[in-house]
């Protein structure tokens, strides 16, 4: 039930959200883009893997043993935000606000795109198995991760949220809901202050070694 639950809401957010932002008076214009119809399939379709193959501990809270409390705000901001743009940019493709020149090739680029960030940000909560949590917090007998997308990068999920939003603005072909998700990232920084000080905290010398070897979110670069 609880997975059933978990792919209805998954529907609900990635699929319905968009046609109800363009406008279900309207549905046979959405329709008319293959791209735009794919997206809605895909989107439902990708809600599917996530209750098959990714772990219920990655839906919802971890049990921590040491919490920073102040971070209910920007969790809250990464709840709001894809939500309004999941509305917001096909009600921009639509009214023609804020976007690119019409091109199925974007929206195609923006689904490949999509597909990039769904992938890198679910990879990552795989990779951390039962000590994912949407809280910044230390599980009891946490590890250090480093396999995975963490062999690379330290906030692979935050990486790919972007990425995603990115790619979900792009098949809307929208350029005003691409700067809105790169408008995430000083939220984004501002968890990856606290967690940082946290890992090192409970890894010490580990945690130093490991962040020399490893980029913040972006490979090789940043």
């Amino acid at each position: 039930m609880k997975k059933l639950i978990s792919f209805l809401a998954g529907i609900i957010i990635f699929s319905i959200l968009p046609l109800l932002g363009w406008g279900i008076g309207n549905l046979s214009d959405f329709f008319s883009s293959q791209a735009r119809t794919t997206f809605i399939v895909m989107m439902a379709g990708l809600s599917l893997l996530v209750v098959v193959f990714v772990p219920d501990e990655g839906r919802a809270h971890g049990k921590g043993k040491r919490n920073v409390k102040k971070h209910w705000i920007s969790l809250l901001i990464l709840q709001i935000i894809p939500l309004f743009l999941l509305l917001a940019t096909p009600f921009s493709d639509r009214f023609g606000f804020a976007v690119f020149t019409e091109s199925e090739m974007i929206r195609y680029a923006g689904i490949l795109v999509t597909l990039s960030g769904f992938f890198l940000m679910n990879w990552s909560v795989i990779a951390l198995d039962r000590q994912f949590s949407i809280d910044i917090t230390i599980q009891e007998n946490h590890k250090l991760v480093t396999n995975g997308p963490y062999k690379w990068v330290r906030h692979p999920r935050y990486s790919g949220i972007v990425i995603f939003l990115i790619g979900i603005s792009l098949a809307f072909r929208s350029w005003g809901g691409i700067v809105v998700a790169i408008c995430l990232l000083p939220v984004f920084l501002w968890r990856i202050k606290d967690e940082e000080k946290l890992m090192h905290q409970e890894f010490g010398a580990e945690w130093i070694n490991y962040k020399k070897q490893t980029s913040c979110l972006i490979p090789f670069l940043f």
